[in-house]
């Protein structure tokens, strides 16, 4: 069994991952960096004895990455040819805090889903919608029973919506130290003030921005 101390730069991140998804990385690293395999391999040792595949294939990588007489070469594990997975292209978690502030916890909830997609975590995907669509109509209701829409109240519940997608959603499954290349925020800006565009004409036309 691989020693529960050892780790790489990729540890962070897949340490929040479940066992199906370590497996993917087991089963086919000739699609992965040899040493995100190897944080798999450490990762699943901790949760379970290794297999005699997995304790094989380990050992290979271990070679090939620590090697002191033989240079590492990118892209190669005993002669088998891997293929360097690009990071992926995420938004930021300040991206998703600002969209939840400036639009509603929604938008914020629609980009994590995005992030979702990308690192093919299908079931999160909807897990973060239905979080954020029903924190959304929940303070839409706590409005509604207010009588008012408090812009100092209406922040205050966007950060905390904020707050519960990185909490609830990013750092649990793809953890604090998870490395991604960072999405520019130009092209979802611009539809979310599309979306919102008729809603604020309609709000200055019939003068609901006077009752705020």
């Amino acid at each position: 069994m691989a020693s529960l101390t050892q780790s790489n730069e990729y540890s962070g991140g897949i340490r929040r991952f479940p066992e199906e998804k370590l497996r993917e990385y087991i089963d086919k690293p000739e699609d992965f960096h040899e040493e995100a395999v190897l944080a798999a391999i450490w990762e699943l040792a901790k949760r379970r004895p290794l297999r005699n595949d997995e304790k094989k294939l380990e050992a290979e990588l271990n070679k090939r990455v620590c090697s002191p007489e033989e240079p590492h070469l990118p892209g190669t594990v005993s002669g088998i040819e891997m293929t360097a997975t690009p990071l992926p292209v995420l938004y930021s978690v300040r991206s998703i805090q600002i969209f939840s502030v400036l639009f509603s916890v929604l938008a914020g909830g629609i980009l994590m889903a995005i992030n979702f997609n990308r690192t093919t975590q299908k079931l999160e995907v909807m897990k973060v919608l239905g979080f954020s669509l029903l924190y959304t109509i929940i303070t839409f209701m706590v409005f509604s029973l207010l009588g008012t829409q408090s812009p100092v109240l209406t922040i205050m519940l966007n950060l905390l919506g904020a707050y519960l997608i990185d909490e609830l959603f990013w750092k649990r499954v793809l953890g604090s130290e998870f490395r991604f290349d960072k999405q520019k925020v130009w092209t979802a800006l611009l539809v979310a003030m599309l979306l919102i565009s008729p809603i604020i004409w309609y709000a200055i036309k019939t003068g609901a921005l006077e009752t705020l």
